[in-house]
């Protein structure tokens, strides 16, 4: 039965799989690095506009999150209007 399985693999041609495999890969990393210029060139004018203080990962939800809990929620939204 293994012979069989091994036969059967060595009887396809490894060079197509492999030309799939990289035409694939490549074109997936192509795609990634055009993606990311477009982003960076359609939302570049967006990055100019103020912004109140963020962390990298989590945005404004710690700001957010330790305003709703004082009940100052309307008041932080207040301050950034008049800040930005």
């Amino acid at each position: 039965m293994f012979q069989d399985i091994t036969a059967q693999i060595g009887s396809y041609s490894s060079f197509s799989y492999l030309a799939t495999v990289l035409g694939l890969g490549a074109s997936g990393i192509v795609g990634t690095l055009g993606l990311q210029w477009w982003k960076q060139k359609k939302y570049k004018p967006l990055q100019a506009l103020p912004s109140p203080p963020k962390h990298w990962l989590l945005g404004n939800i710690p700001e957010l999150s330790v305003a709703v809990k004082q009940k100052k929620f309307f008041q932080l939204l207040f301050d950034w209007s008049k800040q930005l």
